[in-house]
């Protein structure tokens, strides 16, 4: 469901709108035949992409080892420019800790987790609708910065 829809549900059952997700202007102002001829000359573009898809196939659940797979990919592309995300303000060092925490902890995430072993977090620092806009949030400004477009 997109976030306009959501929005527009939660009205009509008589609840304040919710505010989107953070920079979701990103998302909309993609140029959708851009980013696919970048695919084309950018095989970490297509990687990424690929691994977004993957993360929100499930109905309910993101799949959590896709969308850090996917960060890990852009990180290393920033890493080989020298360039910090963190420090572009892409995300903060608390959400990157809570969404790593959260997508290696067996406790909290069971087999969906990237890591088998116990990490002893009970709760989980980020929600998977979080951690699902965070991960296309920070895929929008690593695209868009390929483009050569303003974030």
């Amino acid at each position: 469901m997109l976030p306009d829809d959501f929005a527009d549900m939660i009205e009509r059952l008589g609840h304040p709108r919710p505010a989107p997700p953070a920079r979701i202007d990103l998302l909309r102002a993609l140029d959708l035949a851009a980013v696919t001829d970048l695919t084309e000359t950018n095989p970490d573009a297509g990687r990424v992409l690929h691994l977004v898809y993957l993360m929100l196939e499930g109905d309910q659940e993101i799949d959590w080892v896709a969308g850090y797979a996917a960060l890990e990919v852009i990180e290393q592309d920033l890493s080989t420019r020298d360039i910090d995300g963190q420090a572009l303000g892409w995300w903060t060092r608390t959400e990157r800790g809570n969404f790593r925490a959260t997508a290696n902890s067996a406790e909290v995430l069971g087999f969906r987790a990237r890591h088998g072993k116990r990490s002893g977090l009970t709760e989980p620092r980020m929600t998977s609708k979080d951690a699902s806009w965070f991960v296309r949030r920070v895929t929008a400004l690593w695209l868009t910065y390929h483009l050569g477009t303003t974030s």
